[in-house]
C-alpha cells in the first residue's frame, strides 16, 4: 500500500503492517492474518532487546521445529495467529472498526502480530537509528548522574539525577535514559496525528494514575502551566519517596502537582496488598468482604476512586486521565464512571498488560459515551507500552495529510534533532 510518513512521529519506521497490506480492508481477521504471513515469510529480526536491557522473557510466540521447512514454520505460525485472535471474536473486528485513522489501524496490525508470532518476526516501529542514536545520548547523561543512595529506600533503585535544562526542559529528576525519552522527548502520553497531537493543555486538568517516581507528573505539569493542575495518584512508598524528591527538586511545577497517596479502584476504602516494586508495582484485593484491615501495615494501602477524588478535591473539571497501574485499568475505569459522563475527558489508557483490555478497555468507554473516538499508538520496541486514546468528538479531529512534503518534514526534524544533541553534549563536557 501506499503510505505517507507522519511528519509527528520522527523516531518511528513505518509500522511493517504497511509493507504487509496492499491496502487495508474492513476486516480485522483477513488483514491481520495477512500481516501475519507476510511477517513469517519475510522477517528474521536478529536481536531480542528485551535481553539486551535486562528485562524478562515474553510469553510470545510458538516454538517450531528446528528442521521444519520454511512452508511448514510459515503455516504454523499463521495458524497460531488465527488462534490467537479466536479468544477475541468480534471484539477484535469491533475494536478495528473504532480505529479513527490509518496510523491506528497498522499499528494495531503490527502490535498485535508481535503478540501472536514473537520478537523475531516482527520489527517494531520505534526500532529506528533516529530512537537508538537518542537513547546513546540519553544513556551519556545518565551516567554521569547522581545515584539514589542519598535517598532512604528500603530497596535500591537504578536511577540518576538527570538535569533536563540542558535539552531544553527546566526539570531535574531521578530517571533513567528511557523514562527521559518516553516521558519528556517523546512522551507516550500524547497522540500524535498526521495534523493534530492530542495531548494536556494549558489550564487542564490531569489525573496521572501510576505515577511512580513522578517524571511524567512533572511533563504533565510543565505542559499545564500554572493555571493547570495535575493529580498523581501512587501508593508504594519507595515510589513516593522518590516521587517527593523529584518534587522537592522542581517547585516550579510541583506547586500545582497534588499527591494522592491511594491505587484507584472501582470502589473506594478497600484494603489491598502491595506486590512488586518500581514501575510494575501491583496490588490485591486483601479480603473482598473486609473494608478495613485491623493492623495495616506499610505493604497494606487503602483504595479510592477517580469519582471520590473528584470530589474530596472539588474538581470543576477533568480533561485528560493516563492510566498505566498494571492491568488495574478497568477497575480504575468502573470508578471514573461519573467523571467521564459528566466532563468527557481525553483518556490515554495502557492496554499491554491484558490482551483482553485491548478490547475490553474501549468498550467499557464506549458503552459510557458513544462519541468517543478511538486511536493506537505503541511505545517500546518490544511488547510493553501499547496505549489506547479515547478523544471525544467536540475535540478537533486530526487531518491527515498525503503530500511528500511529509517525508521531507521527517528527515529535516530527525536532522535537526541530532545536531542538536551533539551540540547540547559537547557544550556540557
Amino acid at each position: 500500500m501506499i503510505y505517507i510518513k507522519n511528519a509527528r512521529r520522527a523516531f518511528e519506521n513505518a509500522p511493517i503492517a504497511s509493507n504487509a497490506l496492499i491496502d487495508i480492508s474492513d476486516n480485522f481477521l483477513t488483514d491481520f492474518l495477512t500481516v501475519a504471513r507476510w511477517c513469517a515469510v519475510n522477517m528474521n529480526v536478529p536481536e531480542y532487546f528485551r535481553k539486551s536491557f535486562g528485562m524478562s522473557d515474553e510469553p510470545y510466540g510458538i516454538k517450531v521445529e528446528a528442521d521444519a521447512s520454511k512452508e511448514s514454520v510459515v503455516n504454523v505460525l499463521v495458524e497460531h495467529a488465527r488462534d490467537f485472535c479466536k479468544q477475541g471474536g468480534v471484539h477484535w473486528e469491533w475494536l478495528y472498526q473504532q480505529m479513527a485513522d490509518t496510523d491506528s489501524r497498522l499499528l494495531l496490525l503490527t502490535v498485535l502480530t508481535y503478540r501472536a508470532l514473537g520478537w523475531k518476526y516482527v520489527p517494531m516501529p520505534l526500532d529506528s537509528d533516529a530512537f537508538w542514536e537518542t537513547m546513546r545520548l540519553l544513556s551519556d547523561m545518565e551516567a554521569k548522574g547522581e545515584s539514589t543512595q542519598s535517598l532512604a529506600l528500603s530497596e535500591p533503585v537504578n536511577l540518576k539525577k538527570i538535569n533536563l535544562r540542558q535539552i531544553g526542559y527546566d526539570v531535574e529528576l531521578f530517571s533513567e535514559a528511557f523514562g527521559i525519552f518516553n516521558e519528556f522527548i517523546y512522551s507516550q502520553y500524547e497522540y500524535r496525528g498526521k495534523r493534530n497531537v492530542y495531548a494536556p493543555q494549558n489550564g487542564d486538568v490531569v489525573l496521572d494514575c501510576g505515577a511512580c517516581f513522578g517524571g511524567t507528573s512533572l511533563y504533565f505539569a510543565d505542559r499545564v502551566g500554572a493555571t493547570g493542575k495535575v493529580i498523581s495518584f501512587e501508593f508504594f512508598p519507595d515510589n513516593i519517596t522518590v516521587f517527593k524528591e523529584n518534587m522537592r527538586l522542581n517547585p516550579q511545577l510541583s506547586s500545582h502537582i497534588t499527591l494522592v497517596p491511594n491505587p484507584v479502584w472501582d470502589d473506594p476504602g478497600t484494603w489491598m496488598s502491595i506486590e512488586g516494586k518500581g514501575p510494575a508495582t501491583q496490588v490485591y484485593v486483601k479480603n473482598p468482604k473486609e473494608k478495613r484491615a485491623d493492623s495495616p501495615d506499610s505493604w497494606q494501602v487503602v483504595s479510592t476512586s477517580i469519582d471520590q477524588t473528584v470530589a474530596d478535591l472539588k474538581l470543576k473539571k477533568v480533561d485528560y486521565i493516563k492510566m498505566d497501574i498494571e492491568g488495574a485499568e478497568m477497575m480504575a475505569l468502573r470508578g471514573a464512571r461519573n467523571t467521564i459522563k459528566k466532563f468527557r475527558p481525553t483518556l490515554a489508557l495502557c492496554v499491554y498488560h491484558k490482551l483482553v483490555d485491548f478490547y475490553e478497555l474501549p468498550e467499557f468507554v464506549n458503552s459510557l459515551d458513544s462519541s468517543y473516538r478511538f486511536y493506537f499508538s505503541h511505545s517500546t520496541v518490544h511488547g510493553d507500552e501499547s496505549v489506547v486514546f479515547a478523544i471525544a468528538r467536540d475535540v478537533a479531529m486530526p487531518v491527515e495529510i498525503e503530500s511528500p512534503i511529509v517525508i521531507e518534514a521527517e528527515r529535516v526534524q530527525q536532522s535537526v534533532l541530532k545536531e542538536w544533541f551533539r551540540g547540547v553534549l559537547k557544550r556540557t563536557k
